[in-house]
């Protein structure tokens, strides 16, 4: 820090020295807890005094470290390197690392005495090296240890041997093919020991061989209580001859699991999240059970529920969207045969049809989440039946697929059975404007809305919305839904909780002019956080000027791709120069802006009468723009744009500009 005055320095020290010492140490701490780390990072440079002191004094808020080597400079490293120690417990290395530098990375953290990590997540790297892997495994204390987006084979009998504490697994690698049917070599270690009794959560998201590899490994995890196989995200690279692990085999070698889910059971482990954090027991019985019809058929998996119809509390039956099951019509059947009094989740698609009487008979007070996707949904036409439901008091996510509807009345009646529900999904269906303001008139504790690909009986704009009642509104999602306007829109943004907002425009009605624009960014609500418009052709500096009275606004995003008239090219999305700047420079919490099919215009209030556009930007010439106007500001766009136009990049948020 540089002063003006010869005795400032001495006089700033002194201050900062008796704040800390004047104090009591609890209190000092209340106050540094309050920071975060780039806050300590900044509070180091006040004195040399508090270069030393911030980090003593902070030591907590550094248990979980989030090192990406293409953010940080060698000077931020040196800074951290005073906060870390044995205090440091979690620990996420990302941004697709070069392998040794992985390598150096992990020394350097065990240089600094990090020998008390518990929690390691490798995002984006390889380990090819496995002995030099292994040997630094061994001298952290890792209890879970998870990498995803892998690439390179792993040989997990010799990891779960160097992490002997591990309790959690997860491996996600970038590909799957015949590669991973065998462990890779490992040279000059012990002999592997017959079990690896810590381990209780095993997540591999990979086609594997059954009988080479994953039995082997299953044999050795006695305790295993969590079993994941291969998401969704694999179905295609399956192999012909690939067969999951049989039921039987599987609860023979690991007596205690309780929760199972299958390959292709799944969309993504992302969506595992409750599992993962949640707390694992030794109860005795399946309580968590996800599988894909195509893989195992009716009756293996009667079987299963039949036994564990006691304590089943989440349950999810899918087929493959592409290739519906012959199976779908027997599960009827099936759910007669008994009860599940501990319910709490079920997700069924069009594989696991089941009528409409069975599936209310299912349904009990317990369940909490029901998603029912193409087109394995209630009949709501049904009066009689929608009459006898009972109250779900518990119910707090309901999500719908190919819903049609005829009798707003009918569903009125089923969300008056909902008093809980938080969360409303509904895609792929048929709705009447009547409903859609009903449903957010009677819903009063919703939180989460989302529409996607629906299809309006009657002509939605020749529809009055009164103001919305759901007042604890919070994230409101709508795309690929026809006759979305400004004049709807207005009626989301009066909700007194709202923080999201996620639309996709209807492009014929926003190619009228950005008065519409201008008037939803002047009443939206002031919690907003995150703001996404698509289908925008413009975006003039009133507008930007607006935005920047948001005063929690984060997260921006805004396109024109055109998505319900794909057949037609459309035009760039044009922004105003100085009002993109204005934003940038003047949002107070803005971190992230992204944009899509880009074009950067010199005064875009005022007409051009020769039809020429001042937004023929470069990417590195729009990269110098905001090197110089915003310098805190980083330009990211994809890799090899460079000296192409901004309007060329079609991809989804193909320029991003983030905080540094």
């Amino acid at each position: 820090m540089t002063h003006d005055h010869p005795n400032d320095s001495s006089l700033t020290s002194a201050m900062q020295l008796a704040f800390m010492a004047t104090l009591p140490s609890d209190i000092t701490l209340e106050i540094f807890a309050l920071l975060n780390q780039h806050d300590c990072l900044t509070a180091m440079t006040v004195c040399q005094d508090w270069l030393y002191a911030v980090p003593e004094y902070t030591k907590g808020l550094w248990n979980t470290i989030v090192i990406d080597t293409s953010k940080t400079n060698e000077e931020t490293h040196k800074c951290w390197e005073r906060f870390l120690g044995e205090h440091v417990k979690n620990v996420t290395i990302g941004a697709h690392v070069d392998e040794q530098v992985l390598y150096d990375v992990l020394q350097q953290l065990l240089d600094l005495n990090c020998t008390k990590i518990e929690s390691l997540e490798l995002v984006g790297c390889s380990t090819t090296q496995q002995n030099t892997f292994l040997s630094l495994l061994r001298r952290l204390s890792l209890i879970r240890l998870k990498m995803t987006i892998h690439r390179s084979n792993v040989a997990f009998a010799h990891v779960f041997n160097a992490c002997p504490n591990m309790t959690h697994f997860t491996y996600q690698p970038t590909l799957v093919d015949d590669t991973f049917d065998s462990e890779p070599e490992v040279l000059d270690v012990p002999d592997l020991p017959d079990q690896f009794p810590s381990v209780t959560y095993l997540c591999l998201d990979m086609i594997l061989d059954v009988n080479q590899r994953l039995v082997q490994l299953l044999k050795r995890c006695p305790n295993l209580q969590c079993y994941i196989g291969a998401s969704l995200e694999n179905l295609d690279t399956q192999r012909p001859d690939h067969q999951p692990v049989d039921f039987d085999l599987l609860f023979t070698l690991c007596p205690k699991i309780t929760h199972v889910v299958t390959d292709w059971g799944y969309d993504s482990f992302y969506h595992l999240s409750d599992i993962e954090v949640g707390t694992l027991n030794s109860a005795n019985g399946i309580r968590y059970f996800a599988a894909m019809e195509d893989r195992y058929n009716a009756a293996q998996v009667k079987t299963l529920i039949a036994a564990n119809q006691s304590t089943i509390e989440h349950l999810s039956l899918r087929a493959h969207v592409f290739s519906f099951s012959s199976h779908g019509a027997t599960w009827s059947n099936v759910f007669q045969s008994f009860s599940l009094p501990r319910l709490r989740t079920l997700i069924c698609n069009s594989g696991f049809k089941i009528d409409n009487p069975t599936l209310i008979a299912i349904l009990g007070p317990t369940v909490k989440i029901l998603k029912l996707e193409n087109g394995s949904s209630l009949e709501f036409n049904d009066q009689l039946l929608l009459q006898s439901l009972p109250v779900f008091p518990l119910l707090h996510t309901l999500e719908f697929s190919e819903l049609t509807i005829d009798t707003d009345r009918s569903v009125i009646a089923l969300f008056e059975r909902l008093p809980a529900l938080e969360d409303l999904i509904l895609s792929y269906s048929t709705l009447t404007p009547a409903l859609f303001q009903a449903t957010l008139g009677s819903l009063r504790n919703l939180k989460y809305f989302d529409l996607f690909n629906i299809k309006w009986k009657q002509d939605a704009l020749g529809c009055h919305f009164s103001k919305l009642v759901a007042s604890k509104l919070k994230y409101v999602r709508i795309s690929w839904t026809p006759h979305i306007n400004y004049e709807l829109l207005l009626k989301f943004v009066h909700a007194p909780m709202l923080t999201h907002l996620d639309i996709m425009m209807d492009q014929t009605i926003c190619n009228t002019g950005y008065d519409g624009l201008m008037q939803l960014v002047t009443v939206l609500n002031k919690r907003i956080e995150e703001l996404n418009l698509q289908n925008i052709p413009q975006v003039p500096f009133t507008v930007f000027n607006a935005l920047c009275e948001l005063p929690y606004l984060q997260r921006l995003l805004l396109n024109n791709e055109g998505a319900h008239h794909m057949n037609v090219t459309s035009a760039p999305l044009q922004v105003d120069k100085a009002g993109l700047i204005h934003i940038l420079q003047n949002s107070k919490r803005l971190t992230a802006v992204n944009f899509s099919k880009l074009s950067v215009v010199d005064n875009l209030n005022q007409t051009r009468e020769d039809g020429e556009n001042d937004g023929e930007l470069t990417c590195d010439e729009f990269n110098t723009l905001i090197n110089e106007q915003v310098p805190s500001y980083q330009l990211f766009t994809p890799e090899g744009s460079y000296g192409m136009k901004l309007a060329a990049l079609y991809s989804a948020s193909s320029v991003s500009l983030k905080r540094k």
